[in-house]
């Protein structure tokens, strides 16, 4: 299988087509359709449903995609690193993160080795701890900026200074929001349908904290949960219309119709950088790590 022939097949299935993929890749249709043909015979599957007008994926075929757009990636990406290497400090760095306002110190970071490097370019890319660890093992990803509760054993890590705080976001009408308390208790929403983060679902993750307790002391039996999100600024348009209130870190809206109160007793989070513990890293990934270190020992 060539990576010239996964590059085809990804053009065919975003275009629809293979005539409209054959122009832009600049070869022949019946040299397109030969490879195509070639390639289903190699996998023993159907990658597309054909009819005169257009090709549509079939469920082999969506799976193909993603494995495809996953090896094409970790091709150029490793390409691009051993070009590098012979090179002055430049190419590429893969960060995931969830949503947290600690990615200010990653920020800050970022522009240093920017400025001082011109030619690195960052690529953020937004999803919760379960993909972004995911993406790491699969090589896809340089590193992760993960939020607590997660499990992170099998990573190397560095914790940050910061720390995240977990409350309630509430319509600016809801009388929790107007009462004279700066904080809310889960009794205090114990009767109220509430909207909690994809991360603290039972299911999804080991959420124990340093000391193996549960982070959530009593859990989310005793709350009445109606939905779980990966981002906040959707949960908040679910807020906005009506579905409850949203259990989540504080910082991560300035929409002037919502208000924030932390809980209490107060809860934190943790957020660590985490790579990969078996990789071998490239002199830009360990100039990431050093000025990592360097920004903490001056916070």
């Amino acid at each position: 299988m060539e990576i010239r022939v996964l590059k085809y097949f990804l053009a065919i299935a975003r275009e629809g087509s293979v005539t409209k993929a054959a122009n832009i890749l600049h070869v022949t249709q019946p040299t397109l359709s030969r490879q195509m043909q070639d390639l289903e015979y190699e996998l023993k599957i159907s990658l597309f449903n054909r009819d005169k007008h257009e090709l549509k994926l079939t469920q082999e075929g969506m799976l193909f995609v993603q494995r495809a757009e996953e090896i094409v990636s970790l091709v150029e990406k490793t390409t691009t690193e051993f070009k590098n290497l012979k090179d002055e400090i430049s190419g590429d760095i893969y960060l995931g993160c969830g949503e947290t306002q600690t990615f200010s110190e990653i920020a800050e970071i970022i522009a240093k080795i920017k400025k001082e490097h011109p030619k690195v370019t960052f690529h953020i890319h937004s999803a919760n701890g379960i993909e972004v660890k995911d993406k790491i093992n699969k090589g896809l990803l340089d590193f992760g900026l993960i939020i607590e509760p997660s499990n992170i054993d099998s990573y190397e890590s560095i914790c940050l200074k910061r720390r995240d705080v977990w409350g309630i976001f509430m319509p600016t009408s809801y009388p929790l929001a107007n009462n004279d308390k700066d904080y809310v208790e889960l009794a205090d929403i114990k009767d109220v349908p509430i909207i909690i983060s994809k991360q603290l679902h039972k299911d999804s993750e080991i959420y124990l904290d340093e000391e193996g307790e549960k982070f959530f002391p009593n859990g989310f039996a005793d709350l009445k949960v109606v939905c779980y999100y990966n981002l906040i600024f959707n949960a908040t348009l679910l807020l906005e219309q009506g579905l409850g209130v949203v259990l989540g870190l504080g910082g991560l809206t300035n929409n002037p119709n919502i208000v924030f109160k932390p809980i209490a007793p107060k809860i934190e989070s943790k957020v660590h950088v985490i790579w990969n513990k078996d990789r071998v890293l490239t002199p830009l990934q360990k100039l990431f790590i050093e000025e990592l270190r360097l920004s903490i020992e001056k916070k």
